[in-house]
């Protein structure tokens, strides 16, 4: 997944650590490709929570979000570090308040 800077052209993409694991694209997407490029216009309901698990399953926090044209998507994070640069990458796209985190950072 990329994320576009958003100020005026295509700029440089920033993507989601590359351990990233989908979890799934609960309503649907088109042509169902597991992409999506993330812009402040296309996107809503941001959150980082903690992902819970145990064992082999275990990651630290999950992502969700709300693509305007592709439904919901749900990404499990498996490390504090790789939360921290979701979250600093979307508030920096989206702003502070369009980024609801609660997990320790």
């Amino acid at each position: 997944m990329q994320a576009n800077s958003g100020r005026g052209g295509p700029g440089k993409a920033r993507s989601l650590p590359d351990r990233a694991a989908l979890v799934s694209t609960s309503e649907g997407g088109a042509d169902g490709d597991a992409a999506v490029v993330v812009t402040a216009d296309t996107v809503s309901d941001v959150s980082v929570d903690p992902a819970g698990g145990s064992g082999r399953e275990q990651f630290f926090a999950k992502l969700t979000f709300r693509h305007a044209k592709s439904g919901k998507w749900t990404f499990l994070l498996p490390t504090r570090n790789d939360a921290r640069l979701a979250v600093k990458a979307l508030t920096r796209l989206l702003g502070r308040d369009a980024v609801s985190v609660d997990v320790d950072l």
